[in-house]
């Protein structure tokens, strides 16, 4: 190793923290001394060790055991720290000047890293430095008066790998003063006398170390300790640098004293008006979303502080830490989680709140002092409190949910998801300034459970009426926005979400065996979608009535009572005619039971259709990101996240089994399992290989068949659906096909022709249908694409929906008009002859797929110049990227229709609300508007489907989805 270099009297000083240490230890770049996380390994006062933190492993049962852990890593921590538990006392120093052998030397601190270490990033060669004992104050040892809370750095000399600077004449020079002499050192420069000096010694001048001797007079010789009326706080940050100039992965502070440590912990700043607490001191305009930070002058417990971070408990036990949050003129109390800032870092800590804060509130943070101790017992000396007033921060969202909402997705610059709202008077987030919530009849009712009253904020404002997009409390429209999610290419709503989140835990009757299907009066868990919650939705409430299970609103209203808010205009003012669509119990109260008396009833009490939480699980396909991201259809806050390799269109069984995504780049279909009760929930359970570039995908609506459509080979493949394994594949009058509609099968409609068909639309406008089997001997269907249907070419079609609420298994197709107007046409089938067996072969010669006498005919036109309907207005725009009607009125909580070919498909996983085409003899829905979404305007029209009057158009610029609960 080379030392300073001396040329004719002057020292030569490499100025290069690289160069530098290469000069004094031979590191260089890929050094093998400096491979794994650059760390510190410890820190000793040679008879003991500082650090690392230390604590006992726990058994099973959570008792400590006699066995000691190094805590070198969060697990460790965490997996030990309990109440029973705590983190030991780190080692202090003797009270007389020994070195570790007894021998009288200087007190020292030796720091041991994982790697070569970069002189210049711990020593400073800088003259103004010298007050701060010659440290660049990347690493530094304070002395903190615990009363007073003055601090200054300890004085003293520190070394690295023997290196130190000395000041001469003015000018620092870095000298290589003490180098290792077998187990001992050797002293090399006079003015490095009083080193400490040892068996073992050595260790102190690897090229991993850094050693503090204390040296208050300017002279090592002179055998000093360090302040025995200081508390010694240690701060290790990560601008220490490796040899490769590398950062410190882990910063680290840490505390001892000179002999016992009699004071208590506090918080720094305890002492003023400004304790160190952050966000806090008054701030205002601070993130809802903010975390806090709290810092102590010592190590305290941890576990006693709060508890861990766990995204699973939404409930973390109190700790030490109160947060009191005062909104909308109520005070309420905050539970939160605390973890330190590392497993190295016991000082400091980030308080975590279990939930979001309220925009625009005041907040107020108390450190109490009677919970929290130091590693040696002292419990905390004084509480301090701060306080912060929240911004308006990310809208917080309150939606309308299924069946009286329609989804729709964004893609473009600013991708997201919004909410169309069909019922008007919930009590969601919205505009306090324009809402229609207080025209609600039920608001003042006596008896009424929870009653309802005007909003006070935009937090419970309320809807801005029938068929307005809802709004967060920031007035936003796009509810779920960049960078949550990308571009939206598909969405569905799946199962309900009170079978997961619901009040099980807080209320003996809103239990599963209590919970009613509204139309068959049997008991069914899970809410149905045939009735909708009232208000739709209830208001937001804080402190929220059940954290543990995500439940941030009231109960909807409780059975009983008379809801006065039934079937009428959304849009009158006056109270003999105003009213809701309505759904097919309107003017019912379907809300959960009141909570228990004491003693509570037994659990058979009151039946009820709809509890908490309200919503869907709903999925969103985000194209950009590769992955479904499943959202809280009411909340929209993100649930979980499912990656996909190139995910391009999606399906759901119509019994709420799986969804199916289609991958283009592996022309595959990967199957998830989406029904809450299974043990593999939100899980990838199969994946299917397609023809060449699956492009769009539909699910047979009695749950028989999953058909995709792979617009690069011009095929369609065919999947069962009982054991997800292809079962056909046909490629017959398909050119560039780019969409997919199937109907049910038809055994009491369509002309009793017992098939189903698969109408896939073609780049060209043509429609190539697929008709099912049985085929072969005895068949009466083809199992094969059998034609395209003549005279019904829509130009510019790129999106058709099957109608289900046609008897014969008719289309909705958007297109344009031979004007080049926007238009959307119901293709229908008119004429069948029924049930036609085959007749394969005659003479031997197999003939081809016919449509045998099937018939097709458009039966209405809205928009553009040909339009059927009594009123006749143009579209909006010319060009439909998606539409949908609603379903309001729906029959999902009854059974769908059995055949011999569907067997349990037709059964729902929850008993109810699944999507069949047909629910027995019944039509699933009953709509009465249609939406219709134009690319080129960014626009979404509602007409009635009756008259093809515009009762609205909504601006929803890069609009790309439109999706109701009855979606393929």
């Amino acid at each position: 190793m080379r030392e300073t270099l001396v040329s004719g009297g002057r020292s030569v000083v490499i100025a290069t923290a690289g160069l530098l240490f290469a000069a004094c230890s031979g590191g260089s770049k890929g050094d093998p001394d400096n491979r794994g996380d650059f760390q510190v390994v410890s820190i000793g006062t040679g008879s003991g060790a500082i650090y690392p933190y230390r604590i006992r492993r726990v058994d099973s049962f959570g008792n400590p055991t006699s066995a000691v852990l190094n805590i070198e890593s969060d697990a460790i921590l965490r997996a030990n720290v309990n109440g029973n538990n705590g983190v030991l006392p780190v080692a202090t120093f003797n009270t007389a000047a020994l070195l570790p052998d007894g021998a009288p030397g200087n007190h020292f601190m030796h720091f041991e890293f994982s790697h070569k270490l970069d002189v210049e990033s711990i020593l400073s060669g800088d003259l103004g430095n010298q007050t701060n004992s010659g440290m660049t104050g990347a690493l530094v040892v304070l002395e903190y008066d615990q009363t007073t809370e003055s601090t200054r750095t300890a004085p003293g000399r520190g070394f690295v790998n023997g290196y130190t600077y000395f000041n001469e004449g003015g000018t620092l020079r870095l000298v290589k003063a003490v180098e290792a002499a077998g187990d001992n050192v050797r002293i090399l420069d006079v003015r490095a006398n009083g080193f400490p000096q040892y068996a073992g010694a050595a260790a102190l001048v690897d090229n991993k170390s850094f050693v503090f001797v204390a040296d208050a007079d300017g002279d090592l010789a002179t055998a000093e300790t360090f302040r025995a009326d200081r508390l010694l706080r240690i701060v290790v940050t990560n601008a220490v640098k490796d040899s490769e100039n590398d950062i410190l992965d882990q910063e680290l502070c840490t505390a001892t004293t000179v002999g016992d440590d009699p004071s208590p912990p506090q918080v720094l700043g305890y002492t003023t008006s400004a304790p160190e607490i952050t966000p806090g001191r008054g701030q205002t305009g601070i993130d809802p979303q903010t975390t806090i930070q709290v810092r102590f002058n010592k190590p305290v417990q941890p576990g006693e502080v709060g508890s861990f971070f766990d995204p699973q408990q939404f409930v973390p036990p109190s700790g030490g830490v109160t947060l009191n949050v005062t909104a909308a003129a109520q005070t309420f109390a905050i539970l939160y989680h605390a973890d330190p800032l590392s497993y190295s870092d016991l000082c400091n800590y980030l308080i975590t709140p279990a939930y979001n804060l309220p925009g625009q509130a005041e907040v107020v943070v108390t450190v109490q002092d009677t919970t929290i101790h130091s590693l040696t017992t002292q419990l905390i000396g004084a509480a301090v409190s701060t306080r912060f007033r929240t911004s308006a921060g990310p809208g917080i969202v309150n939606a309308p949910v299924a069946p009286e909402a329609i989804y729709v997705g964004i893609g473009g610059a600013t991708p997201g998801v919004g909410v169309i709202d069909l019922n008007g008077f919930g009590q969601g987030t919205g505009d306090l300034t324009n809402t229609r919530f207080p025209a609600n009849p039920n608001i003042g009712q006596p008896g009424l459970f929870p009653p309802l009253a005007p909003g006070t904020t935009n937090m419970d404002a309320g809807s801005g009426g029938a068929l307005t997009l809802a709004k967060d409390t920031s007035l936003n429209t796009r509810l779920l926005r960049d960078p949550v999610i990308g571009s939206v290419t598909d969405m569905h709503v799946g199962a309900p979400l009170d079978l997961v989140f619901n009040n099980e835990n807080i209320n003996v009757n809103v239990t599963r065996a209590n919970q009613t299907n509204p139309l068959t009066a049997i008991p069914m868990s899970g809410n149905c979608i045939s009735v909708a919650p009232h208000p739709n939705p209830p208001r937001l409430v804080f402190p929220p009535p059940n954290p543990n299970r995500l439940i941030f609103g009231e109960e909807p209203t409780q059975a009983g009572g008379l809801n006065l808010l039934t079937q009428g205009n959304p849009f009158a003012t006056e109270l003999g005619q105003l009213g809701i669509y309505g759904t097919i119990q309107t003017g019912v109260f379907n809300g959960p039971a009141p909570p228990p008396l004491s003693p509570p009833p037994p659990t058979a009490y009151t039946p009820f259709a709809i509890r908490q939480q309200v919503g869907h699980f709903l999925y969103v396909l985000d194209a950009d990101n590769r992955q479904v991201v499943v959202v809280n259809s009411n909340r929209m806050t993100v649930l979980d996240t499912i990656p996909m390799s190139d995910p391009v269109d999606m399906a759901m069984a119509p019994n709420l089994s799986y969804l199916a995504v289609a991958n283009a780049a592996s022309s595959s279909v990967s199957f998830i399992d989406i029904n809450p009760l299974s043990s593999r929930f939100h899980e990838v359970v199969a994946v299917t290989r397609t023809e060449r570039g699956p492009s769009s995908v539909a699910w047979q609506p009695d749950g028989e068949d999953v058909v995709v459509v792979c617009a690069a080979s011009n095929f369609v493949t065919l999947i069962a659906a009982r054991d997800f394994t292809v079962r056909r594949s046909a490629s017959g009058f398909l050119n560039d096909p780019i969409d997919i509609a199937i109907t049910p099968r038809f055994v009491g409609t369509g002309f009793g022709q017992g098939l189903y068909f698969a109408y896939v639309l073609n780049g060209n406008g043509s429609i190539a249908v697929y008709e099912s089997g049985p085929d072969g001997v005895n068949g009466i269907g083809f199992n094969d694409m059998i034609g395209t249907i003549p005279n019904a070419t829509f130009v510019r079609a790129r999106k058709m929906r099957y109608d289900y609420s046609s008897q014969n298994g008719a289309l909705l197709i958007g297109h344009i008009d031979d004007n080049g107007l926007g238009q959307v046409s119901l293709l229908d089938m008119t004429s069948s002859p029924g049930v036609t067996p085959l007749n394969p072969n005659i003479g031997g010669f197999l003939l081809p797929p016919t449509f045998r006498q099937k018939e097709w005919t458009v039966l209405q036109r809205f928009g553009g110049l040909t339009s059927t309907t009594s009123i006749r207005p143009l579209l909006s725009g010319n060009s439909v990227i998606d539409l949908t009607v609603d379903d309001l009125i729906n029959s999902g909580g009854l059974a769908g229709q059995a055949t011999q070919f569907n067997g349990t498909l037709a059964t729902s996983v929850i008993g109810h609300s699944g999507k069949d085409g047909r629910k027995g003899t019944t039509l699933p829905i009953a709509p009465r508007l249609l939406f219709v979404a134009y690319s080129d305007v960014g626009k979404v029209d509602v007409l009635e489907l009756t008259t093809g009057r515009r009762i609205r158009t909504l601006d929803v610029p890069g609009v790309s989805v439109l999706a109701s609960y009855w979606r393929q």
